[in-house]
């Protein structure tokens, strides 16, 4: 069991599926590797395919420290599988990890396919994924 910044992880990273809430939840901590990457991937893709289009990911980054160049191409090529396989949003959480959001940034390619949002924390995260799928539940009302 590896400890990082008190959060216990048997690998540095941790991959999470909600299917009732049709989400992904991925934690990254301290360094991935090329190696590490491509395993993250293989695991990430087989959990998509219990998702349905239209899909969310929490990728939280705060405890991320660096991820080597390899890495990097591997995640924009998880990026254009989560394209294929319809992700809606991405969320990720960077707490104060100002590296890992310059990491993950310069490697999403813009894309109108789906949405990125950065944001502080987890609950946040998972507090604007539940209130967009909430009031897209509600009747619009309508200003007469």
């Amino acid at each position: 069991m590896n400890k990082y910044n008190n959060i216990s992880f048997k690998y540095m990273y941790r991959i999470k599926t909600d299917i009732e809430k049709n989400r992904l939840t991925i934690t990254f901590a301290g360094f991935v590797s090329g190696k590490e990457a491509v395993i993250i991937k293989m695991k990430m893709l087989s959990e998509i395919s219990n998702l349905s289009p239209g899909f969310s990911i929490i990728n939280d980054i705060s405890h991320f420290g660096f991820g080597g160049e390899d890495a990097g191409r591997i995640l924009k090529d998880t990026i254009k599988h989560l394209i294929e396989h319809k992700v809606d949003r991405i969320i990720r959480v960077v707490g104060a990890s100002e590296s890992a959001l310059c990491q993950f940034a310069n490697y999403t390619e813009k894309n109108e396919l789906y949405r990125v949002y950065y944001v502080p924390t987890l609950e946040e995260a998972e507090s604007l994924l539940d209130e967009e799928k909430n009031s897209a539940c509600r009747p619009e009302v309508k200003k007469v």
